[in-house]
């Protein structure tokens, strides 16, 4: 993956989305809360990695569902982290890594979070990353993903470019073919649990289980 920067537009960044996509992709985020949370009603004090939520939208929900958890907050461009900060306050619950996930090592969480995430790596390095994410679970360990998918029709294609043009010279963002990863979780062992999709299926959000 190429070193990838939202902090030039951290702040702005809620607003650009908005314009764009309207509410989708907070929608997107948040659909699948209750039941991630239910799938961890079990675990005394959960531990959960949220790896790339830029300024902390997810996260402030997650906390206020999940009152019982440890959560690592995993994201490489300084910018967001600062207001992901700001909007969540002082919360003994979340520790904060300014890093990329997949160059971390040793620690094994009980639910992984990666929304829109994966869109920022090509095939091979998506591959790798979603490696990483099963080799960073326990064993009965679930994953929450939203992202893209640019091979639903035409116009996700034409929109995801158009996404990519802006990110790349705002941020350096790649140019790459955004797909759902369904294979590269099957091929880690990993279940389907859950799915909503979005804009004809351009925009999805999944639950998967080890």
């Amino acid at each position: 993956m190429v070193d990838v920067n939202y902090s030039n537009i951290a702040r702005a960044y809620r607003w650009l989305e908005y314009l764009v996509f309207a509410s989708t992709l907070q929608r997107a985020r948040l659909s699948h809360l209750t039941a991630f949370c239910q799938n961890l009603t079990e675990i005394d004090c959960p531990s959960i990695a949220v790896v790339g939520d830029g300024d902390g939208r997810f996260l402030l929900e997650l906390l206020k569902a999940m009152l019982d958890c440890q959560v690592d907050y995993i994201d490489c461009s300084p910018g967001m982290l600062v207001v992901a900060k700001e909007r969540v306050g002082d919360d003994s619950r979340v520790s904060w890594s300014c890093e990329k996930f997949e160059e971390m090592e040793g620690k094994v969480y009980d639910a992984i979070v990666c929304h829109f995430v994966l869109d920022g790596f090509d095939c091979e390095h998506r591959n790798d990353f979603v490696e990483v994410i099963a080799a960073s679970l326990n064993s009965n360990g679930i994953v929450l993903v939203s992202d893209f998918d640019s091979t639903a029709h035409c116009g996700a294609a034409a929109l995801v470019v158009a996404m990519q043009w802006f990110f790349h010279a705002c941020a350096g963002v790649p140019f790459v073919r955004v797909t759902k990863p369904d294979d590269m979780l099957l091929a880690q062992n990993m279940t389907l649990i859950a799915e909503n999709e979005w804009w004809r299926r351009a925009v999805f959000s999944q639950i998967w289980k080890m």
